[in-house]
C-alpha cells in the first residue's frame, strides 16, 4: 500500500508527497521542513504528519492559525488520527491524505469553489479570511461525511438540505426544517 499526502488547496496545489510508514513528517513554511507548504497563514513548524499501522496520525505544533480535521481544530501536542479523504486545513492551505484523495475529494473541493489563486510569492490574489476558511471547511467534511455513508436519494438530499441550512441560515432553520421532514411535510 502507498501512503501519500496532497496538496489540495494552495500554492504547489496538485503536488504529492510519498509518505513512509513510522517516519515523523515536519509540515510548515520552513525551509527545513520535509513537506513545506509556501503559505503565509501556516506557521513555519505548523504540524507533523506520521503513518503508524496503516493509519494517518497528524498533531499540531501550536500553530498560530491552527490544524482543522474533520471540523474540528485540534488541541496542539495531541495526536489524532486521520481517515483517508478527510481534507486538513491549515492556514489557507487544504491537504489531504490517501491515495483516492487526489481523484475523489480534489475534484468535489474543485466544484465548491475551492481552488485558491495565488501569486509566485504564495501570497493569495484573491485573499481570503482564516476564519471564513474554517467555516466552509465545517461545510466541506460534513457534506464529505454524509454523502460517504451508505444512504439513499432521500436521505442524501435530507442530509444536504441540514447541512446547507446550517451553513447558511443558522441553526433555527435547519432545526425548522428538520420537524418538517419527521413530519412528513413536503413544503421544504
Amino acid at each position: 500500500m502507498e501512503y501519500k499526502l496532497y496538496i489540495l488547496v494552495g500554492k504547489g496545489e496538485s503536488e504529492s508527497y510519498r509518505l513512509t510508514p513510522g517516519k515523523i513528517y515536519m509540515v510548515g513554511r520552513h525551509s527545513t521542513n520535509d513537506i513545506i507548504v509556501f503559505d503565509k497563514n501556516v506557521s513555519r513548524n505548523h504540524c507533523t504528519i506520521q503513518v503508524k499501522e496503516d493509519n494517518y496520525f497528524i498533531m499540531d505544533l501550536g500553530s498560530k492559525n491552527g490544524t482543522i480535521v474533520e471540523g474540528r481544530e485540534l488541541s496542539p501536542g495531541i495526536e489524532t488520527e486521520v481517515k483517508e479523504g478527510v481534507p486538513i486545513v491549515i492556514g489557507m492551505t487544504i491537504l489531504g491524505l490517501g491515495e483516492d484523495c487526489g481523484s475523489c475529494l480534489k475534484p468535489f473541493l474543485d466544484s465548491a469553489g475551492f481552488c485558491a489563486e495565488v501569486n509566485e510569492y504564495g501570497m493569495f490574489i484573491k485573499p481570503l479570511r482564516v476564519n471564513a476558511v474554517k467555516k466552509n471547511m465545517e461545510f466541506i467534511y460534513n457534506m464529505n461525511r454524509f454523502l460517504m455513508e451508505s444512504k439513499d436519494h432521500k436521505d442524501i438530499f435530507n442530509s444536504y438540505w441540514m447541512v446547507f441550512l446550517i451553513c447558511s441560515r443558522g441553526l433555527t432553520g435547519a432545526l425548522l426544517s428538520r420537524l418538517m421532514i419527521k413530519q412528513g411535510s413536503s413544503a421544504i
